[in-house]
């Protein structure tokens, strides 16, 4: 995270500054971004940007959760429908948000494209702080599906959020593998595919079936 000089400057520089990195990073992979051209398109001294952050990382880290934030804000609307609907629809929903929540906000679209293009090692090092919170989300829809009686009461959630999290991670290279065109966006229709699949797959895997249900009634 960003040293404490940074959150003491005035918002309008601070926003500068995270405009800045923004446009780098939805340019250039994290691998390729430049320090130089951030701080010249943010006006600011290299010294200054020293004061602020540790280096390219931290401030890259701190982009991501800038972005984290406002998705899980954008996708608010479908979580509180959780109580009233079914917990697979729930998570088809949740997958066509985050899409057109990439629709909405292209830039922030340009950095996570970029970011699928870097080797996977170097993806996983970058995204490992946002795991956690990834497994904790799967985790609660999967327990209040639980209590909603449509998840197996025997299913291991902590494994099956685990799993969600990793294919969540790993669906853009599933949908851009051997495709010349490397953006995710254009291939929305394989997305969404690919999306079914899977989420058939933990629905059959995590279901209760409808003869322990007629058992348990």
């Amino acid at each position: 995270m960003p040293h404490s000089t940074f959150f003491n400057i005035d918002e309008e520089k601070r926003q500068k500054i995270i405009s800045a990195a923004m446009k780098e990073f939805s340019k250039h992979t994290y691998t390729n971004s430049s320090i130089a051209r951030i701080i010249k398109d943010a006006g600011i001294p290299r010294g200054s940007f020293y004061q602020y952050f540790e280096g390219i990382d931290d401030l890259y880290q701190y982009v991501l959760t800038i972005i984290g934030d406002e998705k899980m804000a954008y996708l608010a609307p479908v979580m509180a429908a959780m109580e009233k609907g079914e917990t697979f629809v729930i998570l088809k929903e949740l997958y066509r948000a985050g899409i057109q929540f990439a629709k909405d906000h292209p830039k922030y679209a340009g950095i996570g494209n970029q970011l699928f293009k870097e080797k996977k090692a170097v993806r996983d090092q970058i995204t490992e702080g946002l795991m956690e919170r990834s497994i904790a989300f799967y985790e609660m829809i999967f327990q209040q599906g639980q209590e909603k009686g449509e998840i197996d009461p025997k299913a291991d959630v902590a494994t099956a959020a685990y799993m969600a999290h990793t294919l969540n991670i790993n669906l853009a290279d599933m949908v851009l593998e051997g495709k010349e065109n490397q953006n995710l966006m254009d291939h929305v229709d394989e997305y969404y595919e690919r999306v079914e699949k899977i989420l058939y797959i933990f629905e059959e895997g995590l279901r209760i079936k409808e003869k322990e249900n007629n058992q348990n009634g």
